[in-house]
């Protein structure tokens, strides 16, 4: 380098990717090149937990939905399951009376309904 005055040497070997130390700046570069290759480093696992953030995001959006399309089946099924009870047990024509109504009239059935459920639907009509 010494010989180079108008380093043309050193600036041939940054073109091929080569830097010319000596002795004294040795270590300060290698240094500098761990330096750099620990910012790569964080550099990558910056866009490694931006990437599995963006993924955690969109999956938990998607669950999110999932449970109120849940929500609303739930309720649907509860509105049912009302409805279907309220038809069995409710109101004057209601199907425990129909039928306890049968066995008081003959019918000789080999079970028998709870008298519970027979004493509520005879409550909610009078």
């Amino acid at each position: 380098l010494q010989n180079d005055p108008d380093g043309k040497l050193f600036q041939t070997g940054l073109k091929q990717n080569v830097v010319l130390v000596s002795t004294s700046t040795l270590l300060a570069t290698l240094k500098t090149v761990t330096y750099i290759w620990s910012q790569e480093n964080q550099r990558k696992n910056v866009q490694k937990i931006v990437d599995e953030g963006t993924n955690l995001y969109d999956k938990f959006v998607g669950f999110v939905k999932d449970l109120e399309k849940l929500g609303a089946q739930l309720n649907t099924a509860q509105r049912t399951y009302d409805d279907a009870w309220n038809k069995l047990k409710s109101g004057r024509g209601n199907l425990v009376k129909r039928a306890d109504n049968l066995r008081k009239l003959g019918v000789t059935p080999s079970k028998k309904l709870d008298e519970n459920l027979v004493e509520e639907a005879r409550e909610e009509i009078e």
